[in-house]
C-alpha cells in the first residue's frame, strides 16, 4: 500500500481546486493507454494518457503561468468509447497519428498510438450544479496526429 503519511499531514486549508488551462492547441505525445468503462452505463473505452505536453503558439501562456499552471504535474487523457457507432473516432484519430489500419484490427492499431506525437484542443466548460458556485474545468476537445 502507497504511504500517504506525508500528503495526509498538509493543512485541509491547503487543498484548493486546481486553475483552468488556457484554452487552446497543446502538442504531446500518448504515454500509455488503458481499457475501462464508464461508471454510469458501464461503456467500454479505450483512455489515451497524454505525455510531455507543450502549448501551441496560440496559447496564452501568461495566462497559464498567472494561474501558476505547471504542463509537467498535468495528465490529460481522451477516451474513445469503444462502440459499433463510435469505432469510427477511434478510427480517424489512428489514421491521424499515420497508422497503416487497412486490413488490421483494432487490438492491433490501438497499442500503436504509444509514443505517436500528437496535437489536442484544451475546451474549458462550466459547471452549473444547482446550489453551488460554478466551477471551470479543462477538458481534451479534439485530438490528432501531429503534422
Amino acid at each position: 500500500m502507497p504511504d500517504f503519511s506525508k500528503l495526509l499531514q498538509k493543512p485541509v486549508t491547503s487543498a484548493e481546486r486546481p486553475k483552468p488551462k488556457a484554452p487552446g492547441t497543446y502538442l504531446g505525445v500518448v504515454a500509455k493507454y488503458e481499457f475501462g468503462e464508464s461508471q454510469q452505463k458501464k461503456t467500454p473505452y479505450v483512455r489515451y494518457h497524454l505525455g510531455s505536453i507543450a502549448p501551441g503558439p496560440e496559447v496564452d501562456a501568461e495566462e497559464n503561468a498567472r494561474n501558476g499552471i505547471d504542463l509537467s504535474k498535468w495528465g490529460p487523457y481522451k477516451d474513445f468509447f469503444l462502440t459499433d457507432d463510435a469505432l469510427y473516432r477511434l478510427r480517424e484519430f489512428l489514421e491521424s497519428c499515420k497508422i497503416p489500419v487497412d486490413g488490421r484490427s483494432f487490438n492491433e492499431t490501438i497499442p500503436e498510438a504509444v509514443g505517436q506525437p500528437i496535437q489536442f484542443e484544451v475546451v474549458n466548460t462550466t459547471s452549473n450544479r444547482p446550489g453551488q458556485e460554478a466551477q471551470i474545468y479543462s477538458n481534451v476537445g479534439d485530438i490528432s496526429g501531429a503534422a
